[in-house]
């Protein structure tokens, strides 16, 4: 048996095999006590110098933290699959494919025999549903984006992977991505656009809160959204985009339900989906090692677009005249047939150069 000694010194590990197992007055190969105590009498002085940093210790370097698939991505992983990320405790599905891989995915829509139902309880958005597995339909979780968008220093993209049942395959890409926390509803933050879908976030979605069917966050005055629509999501009054809609019916049609998965990618145009799949990815590495603000806490007529803020707020903020207000209230009340799921922020709000108009010139999206 041999004598194993472990010494802790300054958080460092030695370990040292000081030899066969002996009783202390025993003789064997002509080593005495003597021996073994010149033996340990080294070990000690080692120890010793040490401590007095005369010999570099050695470095215990921790495995990297897994925050997202960006991190296994980074660090050779090339296969997309279900991983466990750290330090949260929610396994993942990582698409290692997709413009260079390395992206997390949040939400997947398919065509199923049994569709997953998108109508669920803040709860349950908050917590995630579905199977994350990429052959099923899922919700990631409100709080589970929340923690991934505030994992440390990182700032995040979102991309948008869908398949308009004619149109065939589109996607958007946005450069920062981020969603609050509970107490603040998980407020929606996207920006700087581009993609083959056309923009459907940035003016109508971006700072609004979460909305379900039992938490009602949109800006509609008598009347859910969520409700209406069937389905959690960041609506405004009520979208441009609503990926957690109800399938298309059979055959697919433009003129179908607007509690259908939809996304308008243009004031013409609006795509009816069939697949839809939410994806986050860490921003690349800034050549200056500077990352742009994502919040700014200063909101200016020319910030409005990006920093989004409650009707009551803007009412404060800016002293919104009666025709303003009516404007409010007129496009609160408006039906289906003049497509209450779009209207532009400009045209809401007006400009600097130009105030906002009567709802009566309001070129709504139908």
């Amino acid at each position: 048996m041999w004598w194993l000694w472990l010494v802790l010194c300054s958080g460092s590990c030695v370990v040292a095999i000081v030899g066969p197992g002996r009783r202390l007055h025993e003789t064997r190969g002509g080593l005495t006590d003597v021996g073994v105590l010149h033996e340990l009498h080294t070990i000690t002085d080692l120890l010793t110098r040490i401590q007095a940093k005369e010999i570099p210790q050695p470095v215990c370097q921790s495995p990297p933290i897994v925050h997202d698939c960006t991190t296994l991505r980074q660090a050779g992983v090339m296969g997309s699959g279900v991983y466990h990320i750290l330090p949260f405790t929610f396994p993942v599905y990582c698409d290692m494919a997709t413009d260079g891989g390395g992206w997390t995915v949040i939400q997947r829509r398919l065509p199923q025999v049994t569709p997953v139902d998108f109508s669920r309880s803040w709860l349950e958005y908050r917590a995630g549903f579905g199977e994350v597995e990429g052959n099923e339909e899922m919700w990631l979780g409100l709080e589970a984006l929340y923690q991934l968008t505030h994992s440390g220093p990182h700032h995040y993209q979102l991309r948008v992977d869908m398949v308009d049942f004619k149109l065939g395959p589109k996607y958007a890409l946005y450069q920062e991505f981020r969603v609050g926390p509970e107490s603040d509803g998980y407020r929606l933050h996207v920006a700087n656009y581009s993609g083959t879908a056309g923009d459907a976030l940035t003016y109508f979605h971006s700072g609004r809160r979460f909305s379900t069917h039992d938490r009602d966050q949109d800006v509609t005055r008598n009347r859910s959204c969520a409700v209406d629509k069937e389905g959690g999501w960041w609506f405004h009054a009520c979208y441009a985009a609503h990926l957690n809609g109800r399938h298309p019916s059979s055959p697919p049609n433009r003129s179908g339900n607007s509690t259908e998965m939809r996304w308008w990618s243009s004031r013409e145009n609006v795509l009816v989906l069939t697949h839809v799949e939410m994806k986050l990815r860490r921003q690349p590495q800034q050549t200056n090692g500077h990352h742009p603000t994502l919040w700014d806490t200063t909101t200016t007529r020319d910030d409005i677009h990006d920093n989004r803020i409650d009707w009551d707020d803007l009412n404060e903020a800016e002293g919104l005249t009666d025709t303003n207000d009516g404007v409010r209230d007129n496009i609160n009340s408006l039906d289906d047939t003049r497509g209450e799921d779009y209207v532009r922020c400009e045209e809401l709000y007006g400009t600097e150069d130009e105030p906002a108009p009567d709802v009566e010139q309001l070129d709504l999206y139908s």
